[in-house]
């Protein structure tokens, strides 16, 4: 069982800055994948929206329920010794990096 953990504050700056193309739904990020031209897609010049649940009170309030659902299937599953716990406040490359390193090969 993977499980990237995150205090609410980080998820929340990684979630809320994100930003989605009106055309093509290209995806941007304020601080980690930001477009050329602020509120312009770069590739087919269309403007870009922030989706309701993509905004920070959304994200806040989706973090606290997700946590406080999940907590007792996390602790379920680190008692059993099969959870693995990965830093989700680690730059993108490094948790996606950790979640591969997780998972079991395919045959």
């Amino acid at each position: 069982m993977l499980y990237i953990r995150a205090r609410p504050e980080a998820l929340a700056k990684r979630l809320a800055g994100r930003w989605v193309c009106r055309a093509q739904s290209h995806t941007y990020h304020e601080e980690f994948r930001p477009p050329k031209v602020p509120g312009v897609c770069d590739v087919d010049g269309s403007g870009l929206y922030q989706r309701d649940d993509d905004r920070p009170e959304a994200v806040t309030a989706r973090a606290r329920v997700f946590l406080e659902s999940t907590a007792p299937l996390i602790d379920h599953y680190r008692g059993k010794g099969v959870l693995v716990e990965v830093d989700g406040e680690k730059p993108i490359a490094e948790v996606t990096e950790s979640l591969m390193a997780a998972l079991p090969e395919r045959a």
